[in-house]
Order: structure tokens, then C-alpha cells, then sequence
């Protein structure tokens, strides 16, 4: 089982139902069509937290619920974190300031609401 964030490239909708419909659309036209690569600002913000967190391919440790950290597609990224992981606020929480840092927008789908 998985905590989920979702990261995209784009600008920060205005309200958490402004979010809620651009992360509709997007899931609608890239996490459901054929695979596409990683723009390059999903690529660096992946790349962080990987270099952070570590990559669950390679380090049993990490607090990814999924090879990598997630599911890549386009401008899209679903951030996938075992809810199990005694870190997941804290793993949760840096998802969404690295977003920040990379003028990213941060969705909780589970809450229907903008990370900070």
C-alpha cells in the first residue's frame, strides 16, 4: 500500500479544485496513453530524490512503495511512498518543498488538495 503524491510541470493552479481538475486532465492524457519519457525538470526532481531517499531498486531502505520513486510520464510524476515507512510525513513533506524548489506543482490526490 502506498501514500501517493503527484508532481507535475506547470503552473500552480490557484485553488485545490483548480488542482484537482489539472491533475484530472493530465492523469486522462499522460498516466493513461502510451508511455512517454520524463520532461527534464520531472528528470532533476526525480534525480533529487533519489539521490536523497535512495531508489528502492537499489536500497531496500528507501521509503518508495515502487522501483524508483514512481511512475513518470511527460510532465507527470506519481510519487509513491510505503505507507508503512515511519518516515512518511517527513518523506512527504520534502516531496512537496523539492517541488517548490524546482517550480513544480504538488498534488495530494488522496486530500484533494496543493502541497505547500
Amino acid at each position: 500500500m502506498s501514500y501517493d503524491l503527484v508532481v507535475w510541470e506547470g503552473p500552480r493552479p490557484d485553488s485545490d479544485d483548480e488542482a484537482c481538475e489539472v491533475f484530472a486532465d493530465l492523469a486522462e492524457r499522460y498516466l493513461e496513453g502510451d508511455p512517454v519519457s520524463g520532461t527534464a525538470a520531472i528528470t532533476r526532481f526525480t534525480e533529487a530524490l533519489v539521490r536523497r531517499w535512495g531508489d528502492l531498486d537499489h536500497d531496500a531502505e528507501s521509503p518508495w512503495a515502487t522501483g524508483g520513486t514512481g511512475d513518470t510520464n511527460g510532465p507527470i510524476l506519481t510519487v509513491n511512498i510505503r505507507h508503512s515507512d515511519d518516515r512518511l510525513e517527513e518523506v512527504a513533506n520534502h516531496v512537496a518543498e523539492l517541488a517548490a524548489q524546482h517550480s513544480l506543482v504538488c498534488y495530494d490526490p488522496q486530500q484533494d488538495r496543493l502541497r505547500p
